[in-house]
């Protein structure tokens, strides 16, 4: 994956180090989806919305 914030840190609610590019990087599947994952609140659903890129 892409992500543009750096490197995540693998916890819910947690932190990325900028330092460290997050291009082509991925992570373990269970601290993602744990990450990801709705509490049953719907107040911490992570969700990415892609939209094909244009020509300018």
């Amino acid at each position: 994956m892409h992500d543009p914030y750096g490197k995540w840190d693998l916890t819910k609610f947690g932190g990325y180090d900028s330092s460290v590019s997050g291009k082509n990087i991925s992570y373990p599947k269970a601290e993602f989806e744990h990450a990801i994952n709705d509490n049953g609140t719907g107040d911490d659903l992570w969700l990415h919305l892609f939209a094909p890129q244009t020509a300018d």
